[in-house]
């Protein structure tokens, strides 16, 4: 058996860029009347180190009224286009075919269907 190794690396971000800001302020608008008792929930938005947020949609999409399911498949359907993109660029820059690959790890911070 070969020792294991990366030979190459590659990513792919979602299509829409959002300001961490524009983010926080479409959230106030949404949950204002969860946020009246406990406006500080939304210090999340301050506090969390993210200048630019990447969405499968565009942000006014994410609240408008959707089930859960549709949100989900909305997110799915980017991570596999993203994903198929992605594996292709990197077994190019591996000079690899698909078949010479044993595992492939993905990494998720945000989609539900992680």
């Amino acid at each position: 058996m070969n020792d294991p190794r990366i030979i190459a690396v590659a990513t792919a971000t979602p299509p829409h860029a959002v300001a961490q800001a524009d983010v926080r302020a479409q959230a106030a608008r949404h949950f204002a009347p969860l946020l009246r008792d406990d406006p500080r929930l939304l210090d999340v938005f301050d506090n969390a180190d993210i200048a630019t947020r990447h969405l499968s949609a565009p942000v006014e999409w994410l609240f408008e009224e959707r089930s859960f399911a549709a949100k989900n498949a909305r997110y799915v359907d980017a991570a596999v286009s993203l994903g198929c993109d992605v594996a292709q660029r990197v077994l190019e820059r591996a000079h690899l075919a698909p078949g010479d690959i044993d595992h492939i790890l993905f990494v998720s911070s945000t989609g539900i269907a992680t």
